[in-house]
């Protein structure tokens, strides 16, 4: 009886045994192998173990498992979906599909492809299908290219009804160049966030975007391509947003991370620089780029909006500084490019234009900033020489140089002569001194200025309140009296201080008058030149009187002459060369003439003439070596070897000094020691 009680226990252990391996073996199987059959519910059908499909999804798998909690897993898999005759294939190794009456969600991981039929590819280690929405989901990152695009961002959506790609977190966008353009560096794109609409073929970037083609990049807040629907080649690009970092020797990159500017910066301004000799970079707050064409990406005109300023770094400068660095700011800027989309061959600037000339190296930077301001300005440029061809200033231009000030209406500059020429009634100014002028040329490489047309230059007396275009003509009682040259051409040369007029010149200070065929003036000599039929024409006090109504009653000095010196502030005036002297109906000839004006420089004492002096005064004339003129005594003084004085051609006086009264009409000869007065008398000639 024992031993069949023992056996008995033996035989329940051993069917305990097999029973709970009966149970966990089919635990294991229920997991291991896939069920024969699916409740995919209605509009769906299942071919067991590798096939499922879905209305336009087609599901392949090399395995499929089945959970009781009605997940289903499919290993090795490939999905494909059909969405508006635009077919989607997704490969992997995991696909877990979620369903209740139709499937919704298919939840892919490990090593995923998806191909669209247009040749796109995207890569990553997980995606979401949401069939409801019609929706691929990556919260992983994720790479894709076509064609010559490649990239790679954190998270992406592709919503496929409307063919959309979102990409967001650390986006990267690298365009290789076509064949015809192979060996060129790749256009790089970064960003926070990016749009693909495929459909309606356009790209939108939000946030950080930075566009780089070495050595050129574009940095901004937004940015929108717009592709050509028929070859998907770049149309145009509108960019707008804030300026984030600034430009300089460093790379983007690194200009990015010194960055402290903020959204609120009042310059919220869009940048771009390009390949030009010494670099230059271009700020604004919206810009858009219009490709050529013809395809190939290439750029055809570049616009910028709103506060659009170009930052120019002169070719010499290693280390330039502020002034150093020319400039042109307005309100839109329009770049033409060359054919070949790569080389800028015209810009021009509309509205409120502000431009710094970039001068050569001999010329800046110790020569003060030439500055432009216009409503137009266009530039043409050599794209093989990368250099500025022309240049035109057009409506209300001011030309600005330290100090002095150019108002007129249009302007050219010539860079390869240095040369800026203005027109349209010009008008310069230097503190209180002016000029105006049908045209005016300024040699910038020399730091001269011309004048042509026209000419009427008035300069502040005694320069107080003048430039250094300033001076004093003749002081002469006159006060602050402006001095005015009226010419057909006036040249200042400022490095050597030297201003010319030319051509009917007629200068004059209040009411004294000079008129030459060329007059100089030397700032540093404080020298005046006149040449070429010289007159001038000096009001003079009377004796007794002060001032007041009859401050001129003493009549006018009237001298012409071959030339004149005159060295101020306080003479002598210098004439040469056949002079003559006119003065109340005293008339006086010589070689040259010397005014003599008092300490001040502010009236004229004496007037000394040499050389064959000749004197006439109604039917009185006398002849010397010498005369002075003493103009408080009017008073006439003849001195030589043998002075004549002859009357009416019939008394004739011979002695050494002959000394003529004005005012008082009266005539002393003498003659030397031991020398004599000799007279003689002719008697009239009768009439018959």
């Amino acid at each position: 009886m024992k031993s069949l009680r023992g056996l008995r226990y033996i035989i329940i252990g051993c069917l305990v045994s097999f029973l709970i391996y009966l149970y966990f073996s089919y635990e294991w199987r229920a997991a291991e192998t896939p069920p024969p059959s699916f409740d995919l519910q209605a509009g769906t059908s299942i071919t067991i173990g590798s096939q499922i499909v879905s209305k336009n999804l087609t599901l392949k798998s090399q395995r499929a498992i089945g959970y009781e909690t009605g997940r289903t897993v499919f290993e090795d898999f490939l999905l494909k979906v059909d969405k508006g005759g635009k077919l989607f294939t997704v490969s992997g190794k995991s696909a877990e599909v979620k369903q209740k009456e139709e499937i919704e969600v298919v939840v892919m991981k490990g090593s995923i492809r998806l191909e669209s039929s247009d040749g796109l590819v995207l890569t990553g280690e997980g995606l979401t299908y949401i069939a409801q929405e019609s929706l691929v989901r990556s919260d992983s990152p994720v790479s894709f290219s076509r064609e010559n695009i490649k990239g790679e961002a954190r998270q992406l959506t592709y919503e496929l009804e409307s063919d959309i790609l979102n990409l967001r977190g650390a986006v990267r966008i690298s365009i290789a160049p076509s064949e015809e353009r192979k060996g060129e560096p790749p256009v790089t794109i970064g960003s926070d966030y990016l749009r693909y609409d495929r459909k309606r073929d356009f790209v939108w970037l939000r946030n950080n975007v930075l566009i780089t083609r070495p050595p050129d990049y574009v940095k901004t807040k937004e940015l929108i391509a717009f592709f050509d629907p028929i070859d998907k080649q770049l149309s145009k690009m509108e960019l707008w947003g804030g300026v984030l970092s600034r430009f300089g020797a460093a790379e983007p990159e690194e200009a990015a991370e010194t960055e402290d500017s903020s959204p609120e910066e009042e310059t919220r301004r869009v940048s771009y620089q390009t390949a030009f000799s010494g670099g230059k970079t271009l700020f604004c707050r919206r810009m858009k780029v219009i490709f050529h064409p013809e395809g190939e990406n290439r750029i055809d005109t570049i616009l910028a909006y709103k506060s659009a300023r170009l930052e120019i770094i002169p070719s010499h400068s290693s280390y330039p500084t502020m002034e150093e660095v020319r400039t042109v700011t307005a309100n839109r800027f329009e770049f033409g490019f060359a054919h070949d989309g790569r080389e800028i061959e015209t810009f021009d600037a509309f509205d409120n234009v502000h431009a710094r000339l970039f001068l050569p190296p001999t010329v800046g930077p110790s020569s003060p900033p030439k500055d432009i301001y216009c409503e137009e300005l266009h530039m043409k440029l050599d794209p093989r020489k990368e250099e500025v061809v022309s240049a035109k200033f057009k409506e209300n231009v001011r030309y600005v140089s330290g100090e002095v000030q150019i108002v007129c209406e249009e302007g050219d500059y010539n860079p390869g002569e240095e040369l800026v020429t203005l027109s349209g009634s010009p008008m310069i100014t230097e503190g209180q001194d002016k000029v105006t002028a049908e045209e005016v040329t300024l040699r910038l490489q020399e730091d001269t200025m011309v004048a042509k047309g026209k000419v009427v230059s008035q300069f502040v007396s005694k320069g107080s309140k003048g430039g250094s275009l300033g001076g004093e003509l003749f002081a002469l009682s006159e006060g602050e009296s402006p001095v005015v040259f009226n010419s057909s051409t006036m040249v200042f040369d400022k490095n050597r201080g030297i201003i010319t007029f030319s051509e009917g010149v007629k200068a004059f200070q209040g009411t004294n008058i000079i008129w030459a065929d060329k007059i100089v003036i030397h700032q540093e000599e404080g020298l005046l030149k006149a040449e070429g039929g010289v007159k001038s024409v000096l009001p003079q006090k009377a004796a007794s009187q002060e001032g007041g109504e009859e401050a001129f009653s003493g009549g006018l000095l009237e001298i012409t002459s071959a030339a004149m010196v005159y060295h101020k502030p306080n003479g002598p005036i210098r004439y040469f060369n056949t002079v003559t002297v006119n003065k109340n109906g005293l008339s006086i000839k010589a070689d040259k003439l010397d005014l003599i004006l008092d300490p001040k420089g502010e009236e004229l004492v004496e007037a000394v003439a040499q050389g064959g002096v000749k004197v006439y005064q109604g039917t009185k004339g006398a002849e010397g070596d010498k005369g002075v003129y003493d103009f408080k005594e009017e008073k006439l003084t003849l001195t030589g070897e043998e002075v004549r004085f002859v009357e009416e051609g019939v008394v004739s006086y011979t002695g050494n000094i002959l000394t003529i009264f004005l005012k008082d009409d009266k005539m002393i000869l003498t003659a030397r020691k031991d020398e004599r007065v000799e007279s003689i008398h002719k008697p009239p000639t009768e009439k018959k």
